[in-house]
């Protein structure tokens, strides 16, 4: 199950030990183990390295008890190394099915930038990743943006068989979710007769996938859009209330309209909202 054993990064910066409330809910989803993690960073930490990495062992045994009281199993691993090279060798290790990490954006637009450690993560990682988003509010630490995930969930589409992959993601989650929109992006055609066919083609293919999320109980809309396709993604989301996207982290659509691979870098760097990214395992079509 892609719920079942997490790997929780931490770098025990405000916004990370906030993460950790977002457990509980994932718990409903069927989480039982989770894979508490920090990372010593060797090139900023130097000669000190070891002396961190004991230090830090002493701190994640202490938040493991709050996890522990949740009724999860815990383990505990603080390794030395490059942060995101690190977290995604130790998740293939632990043999997670999922990695949770925060954004950390800078500035005053920091709730909507992701930071290069979880972008890194997302760049090089072989196993699906959830970042979690944050609000700030001045003089206020950072709150996870993780209340009922499942409530409105947005899943672009482009027809690969990466994106094909991630709805199988998607319809694993069964009737935990409360709604699905599928959306797939046209970009921009000069001929208006060529766009039209594929509207109606994106509309066919649309509605048949929406018949699969039907099938199993949950209650699902069907968008096709023109334009931008990272633009238009994260429009439809703020028009639909979405509480959660997921999108492959690769894509060569049909009639190559879209491509998921530099949109998910987009989506995921400038979302306001959690967003799960799977990378895509199947080869792509030719």
């Amino acid at each position: 199950m892609l719920m079942e054993k997490v790997l929780l990064a931490t770098d025990f910066s405000d916004s990370a030990r906030n993460l950790q409330h977002c457990v509980g809910e994932l718990k409903g989803l069927g989480l039982k183990e989770v894979v508490l993690t920090h990372v010593v960073d060797i090139q900023s930490s130097a000669l000190a390295s070891t002396v961190l990495q004991k230090h830090n062992q002493e701190v994640l045994e202490e938040e493991k008890k709050k996890l522990t009281k949740m009724g999860l199993e815990v383990k505990v691993r603080v390794e030395l190394g490059y942060p995101p090279q690190k977290i995604v060798e130790t998740a293939r290790e632990e043999k997670v099915s999922l990695i949770l990490v925060g954004s950390h954006g800078k500035g005053f637009l920091r709730e909507l930038l992701l930071g290069s450690t979880a972008f890194d993560i997302i760049r090089s990682s072989d196993i699906p990743v959830y970042v979690e988003k944050y609000r700030y509010r001045e003089g206020e630490v950072a709150e996870p943006v993780c209340s009922n995930r499942l409530g409105s969930v947005l899943v672009p589409v482009d027809f690969s068989r990466c994106s094909e992959e991630a709805v199988e993601k998607v319809l694993a989650l069964g009737k935990s979710m409360e709604k699905v929109t599928l959306v797939a992006v046209i970009e921009s055609s000069e001929d208006p007769e060529e766009l039209e066919k594929t509207k109606k083609e994106y509309d066919y293919s649309l509605e048949e996938i929406a018949g699969r999320f039907k099938k199993i109980g949950v209650s699902v809309v069907s968008r096709v859009e023109v334009g931008l396709a990272s633009e238009k993604i994260m429009e439809v989301a703020d028009e639909v209330g979405t509480t959660m996207i997921v999108l492959s982290t690769r894509g060569a659509g049909r009639l190559q309209r879209l491509f998921l691979g530099s949109t998910a870098d987009a989506v995921a760097r400038r979302s306001r909202y959690p967003t799960l990214l799977i990378p895509c395992r199947k080869p792509l079509r030719t």
